[in-house]
């Protein structure tokens, strides 16, 4: 059954749809997104040795 979990052309489609949707939101209002991506961020980083090097986005 490994073909079921073989990402198919409209999964891709789908998730491209998704991070469009999501980007456009964060131009609208960059200042509340950047927050969102900083508690979202630290909420990760609770999980893990706690390094935040890397960009706000990682």
């Amino acid at each position: 059954m490994p073909e079921a979990l073989k990402p198919t052309a409209s999964r891709y489609a789908f998730l491209a749809t998704i991070d469009l949707l999501a980007a456009s939101a964060a131009y609208c209002k960059p200042l509340e997104a950047q927050a969102r991506m900083r508690r979202i961020k630290y909420e990760l980083l609770k999980g893990t040795d706690g390094h935040s090097d890397g960009p706000l986005g990682d």
